[in-house]
């Protein structure tokens, strides 16, 4: 039934597609612009309205309204003022689309970046040391599969300095993406699903585990790739480094992530753009059973 519907009524997605989680410098535009994109029925949507507007903090956009284009996309430019105020250096931006032909999954997209005195370069970073396997205590290689039962028990960022707990409390600093398959070309990748799941903090650690549901869905994933005869399909596990603060100073924020080193071929730990608040993202795949 579920199927029948979607092919009737597809589902519109909204997704997050950079800027989130950056240093702001006082008076300066922020180094990469706010990014989303709507996909209905996993096609790009084109021509579609997106409203940015400042919930919190001071800044000011290129421009409000930002049309989509061909590929499904709008990004706008964000330049941070000042970092006083009740936000307690913390900049909030809300895109929504407007005039959709049904309501979009999530209706609103929420961007966050935090301001550092002196100057990114000047800040020091907390670093992501590993990304774990609850399951098996082990630590994931970017870009190689993991067994699907093993996701499903969720996986645990070891940091280098104890987290603030405040975090855990006031945000949702995790998301992990899982591509859908295409079904007609019967390939790996797709559309991305976003596994709903819980997060807390353990000292150095920050635990992300899925809900019943997602697990569900995991174990669902497992049988099409086993009729698709697929190997494999790709993943990702997203942290908000703006958000994810250090106990030790309210100035230390998660930085880095993996990067392809081309003498070892292989993905390996790198400090990202070298400024603390970066988009943390580790790519890996999810294989059958």
């Amino acid at each position: 039934v579920q199927a029948a519907l979607d092919r009737l009524c597809p589902a519109i997605q909204f997704l997050p597609l950079g800027g989130d989680g950056q240093v702001a410098v006082p008076d300066t535009e922020l180094a990469s612009p706010l990014r989303v994109g709507l996909l209905w029925g996993g096609r790009p949507l084109a021509d579609i309205d997106i409203a940015f507007r400042v919930v919190a903090g001071d800044a000011r956009l290129d421009d409000e309204t930002v049309p989509t284009g061909e590929d499904g996309t709008a990004e706008v430019r964000v330049v941070a003022g000042s970092p006083g105020g009740s936000a307690n250096g913390v900049i909030r931006i809300e895109a929504r689309a407007e005039g959709l032909p049904q309501a979009s999954w999530p209706e609103r997209l929420g961007f966050s970046a935090r301001f550092v005195s002196g100057g990114a370069d000047e800040a020091p970073a907390l670093r992501a040391e590993a990304l774990i396997a609850n399951a098996t205590g082990s630590a994931l290689v970017a870009g190689e599969a993991v067994p699907w039962e093993i996701l499903a028990q969720g996986l645990t960022l070891a940091t280098d300095g104890e987290i603030h707990p405040l975090m855990a409390e006031k945000w949702h600093p995790i998301d992990v993406f899982v591509d859908v398959p295409d079904t007609r070309f019967r390939a790996a990748g797709g559309t991305p699903f976003r596994l709903l799941g819980t997060h807390s903090v353990e000292g150095r650690a920050l635990l992300w585990q899925p809900g019943e549901p997602a697990i569900g869905w995991l174990r669902n994933l497992n049988a099409l790739l086993r009729e698709l005869e697929l190997s494999e399909t790709t993943a990702r596990f997203v942290a908000l480094g703006g958000v994810i603060a250090a106990a030790d100073t309210p100035r230390r924020w998660l930085a880095g992530g993996p990067a392809f080193d081309p003498r070892s071929d292989r993905l390996v730990q790198a400090p990202g753009t070298g400024q603390p608040g970066d988009l943390f993202v580790f790519p890996f795949a999810v294989s059958p059973s």
